[in-house]
């Protein structure tokens, strides 16, 4: 229930608080203008406001005007609309979108905004973490000890992801291939260069094992070979070349960057240069399905890849990525002499919020690299990239999981008794209340409470002679406490690590209810459900992709413009950086690598005593990035809502499990609805039927369609789908001034064709569907199919149903039906 306090609310009941936030952000801001040099003059008196006065009597009706128009809007904030990907926004967001609105930042450099571009990074890490790519090590405080600072030294050693606000999923989506054509192509003028210089640089192909690294030459290596490499080991290759050239002409680390730069943009193999002649001695390919967001043609067409070198891949009836079809079209590329630049699996599809097999993708990779070759892997998860706060756990509730599965193995155990086991167990028992102890003195709440229980359970279970846990323990090799982490058990035995099943069962566990589906009084509840091992693999296999787009102006509740493109390796910045005379940003050596905010000018060679003085430079991100001014009331929305709004499982993991749970309720209702109208009693006949597709949604979207029973044509159904529709929509699209206030709920449509929906992804349904199977494909062909789709997004729908006597999921199906009965009685 507390996600209710985080929005205004269907009826605006959060008004009071939000308009006294916002009030103090409004006064804090003119008192800060007030307060900055007090003894300027003051330019605007009482005079020139009265004789001006009709300025302001100009603008107060304009501003009438205005606000009278904008109710014509759309109400995306209603529990009533569930049509395109639009729904409340999250209090946090908005209060820091208008604060930082108020002191317009633009975000491209410190310079022009010193405070919202260390939001960004602040809160463009925590995007970073929620989907598995490690964020950035932090700087140490100026107390920090010698172990902290020696624990930054290793950090910034190791891999970590870089991340930044884009204007959306767009944007997004054309950088990641944009760099991922960078990073395919340049070890082409690397070896250019590395031969005319004679450079000793060695890199390691795909297909390598730590007994067998195939490590060769760069200079000996045929080009083809040379694109095929993992892209980890093409961004890493750029600071093997300046260290070689460095070595080469005995200059320093500087001098060696910059000579590295005019080097390779004379190569003939520099994309600066010869994009067109390397493009067509190597042309590149992505793939991708087709329900691919628009972006990814308009990025091929921008890149020079070529829209027609996007190659479609087939999706199965679940409208997921057919790995199979893919696998296939990659290899008739190769053999083509094409290269696989990228593969863009979809999390959330923009049509039917559908899911790809992203670890299936993955592991099809690593197949490709047992050969010598890989590629880029991107994953566009504009739409369910938060649905990843659901896998994303405090430590309590990692504690809980590691007790979970201690219980379920001790429950299970059937060994000879064991004296000395029991004493072992009992320790293990005594070690865990005692460490467990400093937790519940800061918070006790029903995961301590449940932590408790098991102990308790155990104890009885070892008391009574019904457990030996000498087996157990065993695999049991510590129990130690760290500063961060209040318990941890470290478990070397296989069958306790949290696989696929148990997250999968602890997400299930949380987003599920138990609804009452009937028209009349009697109760018919059934507990519903989401998750399941395809959708759990495909989330928690975020972390081995390269790029991945996510947008917090979607699923993560907060104002347009704002989208983020992440990155598993923040060396990428290397290869795209463009400097600007007007605009600063910190010197990063490619050899020792900085994150964008890192402590300048460390001598880690001394460190036994703590630093007390440093400068934390940061870097701008105009020189990196595709566009260059934005927005830093972005930053400020993102951050604020992060920080208010942990992403993790129990907070916005909170908000997407009660969208979930509402689209899966429709899903329930639609399904099912010919028994519920059946079971209610109603005489009259349904003349129609509702017809969905292959299996449970995969998210909040859910996509379906209205056959008249009597009518058997593709032409027939797409005519009655495109008359309810008509019926749920203002058409403001065409023009039509009609209020949206006069309609009751709200939808949308889209239609699927052959161009992207290939006819056998349907086949099957048209043909249990009842559809004349002699008409159906040239009937497809011609006019496609037309499908309601219902965005359920709104964080109320389920808690109205829970908490008030309105179930609005109810009342929207009845809508739907009286709809549907009345165009079919109509002829």
């Amino acid at each position: 229930m507390k996600h209710l306090n985080w929005f205004l609310g269907p009826k605006g009941e959060n008004s009071d608080f939000f308009i006294e936030s916002v009030t103090k952000i409004l006064q804090d801001y003119v008192h800060w203008r007030r307060n900055y040099y007090p003894d300027d003059s003051i330019l605007i008196d009482k005079k020139i406001q009265r004789d001006n006065q009709e300025e302001y009597d100009k603008i107060h009706l304009g501003l009438m005007k205005m606000i009278a128009k904008l109710r014509r809007n759309f109400p995306f904030y209603s529990p009533r609309y569930i049509g395109h990907m639009l729904s409340d926004v999250s209090i946090p967001a908005m209060l820091g979108y208008f604060a930082g609105m108020l002191h317009n930042s633009n975000n491209c450099t410190t310079e022009a905004a010193p405070v919202t571009v260390e939001w960004e990074i602040e809160a463009c890490n925590r995007i970073l973490e929620m989907l598995g790519f490690t964020p950035p090590p932090a700087p140490p405080l100026k107390d920090a000890t010698t172990a902290e600072w020696k624990e930054y030294e290793r950090n910034l050693k190791r891999e970590f992801g870089w991340a930044h606000i884009t204007s959306g999923g767009t944007i997004a989506n054309i950088e990641a291939l944009w760099v991922a054509r960078i990073i395919k192509y340049y070890p082409l003028a690397i070896q250019d260069v590395a031969i005319k210089e004679n450079l000793d640089i060695e890199i390691k192909l795909p297909k390598h094992t730590e007994k067998e690294p195939a490590i060769v030459d760069i200079k000996t290596i045929d080009k083809k070979s040379l694109l095929f490499i993992k892209p980890n080991e093409s961004i890493y290759l750029l600071s093997k070349f300046i260290d070689a050239l460095r070595r080469k002409r005995d200059i320093s680390i500087s001098d060696a960057n910059k000579l590295s730069s005019e080097l390779l943009k004379k190569s003939e193999y520099s994309l600066t240069n010869n994009l067109g002649k390397i493009f067509t001695e190597f042309p590149p390919v992505i793939f991708s399905s087709g329900t691919a967001h628009y972006s990814v043609k308009k990025a091929a067409d921008l890149l020079g890849i070529g829209s027609n070198n996007a190659i479609l891949v087939n999706m199965d009836t679940n409208f997921r990525l057919d790995v199979a079809d893919l696998q296939k079209k990659i290899n008739i590329a190769i053999s083509e002499n094409k290269i696989p630049l990228a593969v863009i699996a979809i999390a959330g599809t923009t049509e039917e919020g559908a899911v790809d097999p992203i670890d299936k993708v993955h592991d099809l990779r690593l197949e490709y690299e047992k050969n010598n070759m890989s590629f880029w892997l991107h994953i566009d998860s504009a739409w369910g990239g938060y649905i990843s706060s659901l896998f994303h756990f405090d430590e309590e509730e990692r504690i809980n999981m590691k007790m979970n599965k201690i219980y379920q193995k001790l429950s299970g155990i059937e060994l000879p008794e064991s004296i000395r086991a029991k004493e072992k167990m009992n320790l293990i028992i005594a070690e865990l209340r005692k460490k467990i102890s400093t937790l519940e003195e800061k918070e006790r709440d029903k995961n301590i409470d449940s932590f408790e229980r098991k102990l308790r359970d155990i104890e009885i279970r070892i008391d009574n002679n019904n457990i030996d846990a000498t087996q157990f323990i065993a695999n049991i090799k510590r129990i130690s406490l760290k500063p961060e982490v209040n318990v941890y058990l470290s478990l070397e035995n296989k069958d306790f690590k949290f696989n696929i099943e148990d997250r999968g069962d602890f997400v299930s566990d949380y987003v599920k209810d138990k609804i009452n589906f009937s028209l009349t009084e009697t109760i018919r509840e059934k507990e519903i459900s989401w998750g399941g091992k395809p959708l759990v693999g495909a989330f928690l296999a975020f972390k081995y992709a390269d790029s991945i787009t996510i947008d917090p102006h979607k699923l993560g509740y907060v104002p347009y413009p704002c989208g983020v493109i992440a990155f598993r390796n923040d060396r990428v910045r290397h290869f795209i950086m463009q400097r600007a005379p007007y605009i600063t940003s910190a010197e990063n050596s490619i050899l020792l690598h900085n994150p964008p905010q890192h402590i300048d000018e460390i001598d880690f060679s001394n460190i036994e005593q703590p630093y007390k003085e440093y400068n934390t430079p940061i870097d701008a991100f105009a020189p990196f990035i595709l566009e260059g001014s934005k927005p830093g009331a972005s930053a400020a929305a993102l951050w604020f809502a992060s920080s208010m709004i942990p992403l993790n499982r129990k907070n916005h993991g909170l908000i997407i499990k009660e969208s979930i749970i509402a689209a899966r309720e429709l899903y329930e209702w639609i399904l099912t609805w010919k028994k519920i109208y059946k079971d209610s009693g109603i005489q009259d006949d349904l003349r129609y039927e509702f017809k969905t597709f292959s299996s449970i949604p995969d998210t909040n979207v859910f996509v379906f369609v209205l056959k008249e029973v009597s009518n058997t044509t593709l032409k027939g159904m797409n005519e009655l789908t495109t008359k309810v529709y008509e019926n749920f929509s203002i058409q403001a699209e065409q023009g039509s001034k009609k209020h949206s206030y006069s309609q009751s709920f709200f939808l949308s449509k889209t239609r699927m064709d052959c161009e992207h929906y290939n006819y056998e992804v349907f086949k099957n349904m048209f043909k249990k569907w009842g559809i004349n199977m002699r008409t159906a494909k040239k009937e497809y062909e011609t006019n496609g199919l037309v499908v309601l789709r219902a965005t359920i997004m709104n964080p109320y729908i389920a808690t109205i149903r829970r908490e008030t006597n309105q179930n609005l999921i109810k009342e929207f199906v009845w809508e739907l039906h009286k709809c549907a009965n009345r165009i079919c009685n109509s002829h």
